[in-house]
Formats: C-alpha cells, sequence, structure tokens
C-alpha cells in the first residue's frame, strides 16, 4: 500500500481549469496535480480541498486525518483567513473524500461559498435560511472574527499544537498576512521572500489582457509551477 499524500485548503489547492498560460492557448496545469505525479509511485492524493473553505473545516478534517497518517505520509495544508463563517448544509449536500481506509465528509460549506449554490442549501432545523436572514448574521461574524487577535491567537494555538501532534511530513502555508502569527505557518510573505509571488492580475497586466484574469489574486501558471517545485524538492523521495 502506498503512502499518503494529503492536501488540504481552498481555491489555493483547488483545480480552477485555467488554462496554460491564460484563457486564450495552452495547457492545464495546477500544481498539485504536478506534484502528485511527481509522487505517483510512493504516495496516493487525498485532495480535500474548496474554494472559500473556512479554517475551522481545514482544522476539523486534519484533526480527523491525524489517525490515518504514518511517518511516510506528506500532510499538506493551505490554511485561509480565519474570518469565513461557515454554515451546515442539508444531508443531501455533503461532500465525501475517499481513500482506500477511509474518508472524509465535509458538511459545511462558507456564507460566500453558498452564493454559488441553490437558495435552499442552508438549513436551520431543516427549515431553509433566506439570504436576506444570512446575510446580517454571517456578516456581523465575519466583521467580528476579521483581523481579531483572540480569534487569530486561539486559532494559532490549536494550529501549533496539531502541527506537533501530526506524525508525518508536513507543510502548512497561507496566502494571507496575518496580524498575528505562528512559526508553523508559512505566510505570504515568507513565501514571496523565499520564492517570489505572483498572480492570475499580475498576468493579466503583464499581456495586456491576453491571459490571467483581472483582479484574481490566485497564482498564475509560472507561480504554480514554482511552488510545485519547491515542494518536490522539499519532499524529494530518496
Amino acid at each position: 500500500m502506498k503512502n499518503k499524500l494529503y492536501i488540504a485548503g481552498d481555491s489555493f489547492c483547488e483545480a480552477r481549469n485555467y488554462p496554460y498560460p491564460g484563457p486564450q492557448s495552452g495547457d492545464f496545469y495546477f500544481w498539485v496535480e504536478d506534484l502528485s505525479d511527481y509522487l505517483k509511485d510512493t504516495h496516493d492524493l487525498i485532495l480535500d480541498s474548496k474554494g472559500s473553505r473556512d479554517a475551522q473545516t481545514i482544522i476539523d478534517n486534519w484533526i480527523k486525518i491525524i489517525p490515518h497518517l504514518k511517518s511516510d505520509d506528506i500532510l499538506i495544508v493551505c490554511m485561509p483567513c480565519f474570518f469565513r463563517v461557515r454554515l451546515p448544509l442539508e444531508e443531501s449536500s455533503y461532500k465525501t473524500v475517499k481513500w482506500d481506509e477511509g474518508q472524509l465528509t465535509n458538511r459545511f460549506t462558507t456564507h460566500h461559498s453558498w452564493y454559488k449554490t441553490s437558495t435552499n442549501v442552508i438549513y436551520l432545523n431543516k427549515q431553509p435560511v433566506t439570504k436576506k436572514e444570512l446575510d446580517k448574521t454571517a456578516r456581523f461574524l465575519e466583521e467580528m472574527y476579521l483581523d481579531n487577535t483572540s480569534i487569530e491567537k486561539n486559532y494559532n494555538e490549536v494550529i501549533e499544537s496539531l502541527y506537533n501532534l501530526t506524525p508525518c511530513k508536513k507543510y502548512i502555508f497561507s496566502w494571507d498576512n496575518m496580524k498575528n502569527k505562528t512559526s508553523v505557518i508559512k505566510y505570504r510573505n515568507d513565501i514571496t521572500a523565499k520564492l517570489g509571488w505572483s498572480t492570475r492580475d499580475d498576468l493579466w497586466k503583464e499581456t495586456n489582457g491576453e491571459a490571467g484574469w483581472e483582479g484574481d489574486i490566485h497564482w498564475d501558471y509560472k507561480f504554480e509551477k514554482i511552488f510545485a517545485d519547491y515542494l518536490k524538492n522539499k519532499f524529494k523521495q530518496k
């Protein structure tokens, strides 16, 4: 049986069907796919990601998978900003990630993600909640959590504990630069100092709109390749 390559996060760990290098031409590129292909002889990929996923769900799933991890497995987690508010899904909308010995079931979505779904997905005691009702409460919570020292410090302590409890090789990163930091997360500034950083918006500007996407903060194909190569070197097999 092969080792596990568990990758969890939000849209930075999700295939978004962006062509290489832009919408006009080229082949698809995705850093997770590149890394997984590099490790295919020794590791099976478990990809547990969703655009706009909240930090709490990512942490919950990290806790759930720890008993399944061994020393030669690899865990990579993208930790988003902490202000995203998650909401319970109706049971029929659960999403399950499966592998040979187990599975993870995702029972939540975020306030932001709900706008990509139908109007009756979010339920409280089996009663649908309207967007108008949800907005008022969710946005209040988002504002309360945004850059909040208590929230960030508490999450950092939990993440540090999980990092120390995780028995395998690991890499935790964030596309954000948080006010309160922990040494176990590589933040955007850390990654930029080591590898650089370029986005789909940068690519759009460089090509006068021929590639990339205006305002898109996600990595462009150039940096996705740099990031994949960095991780391949980091987890190089002996």
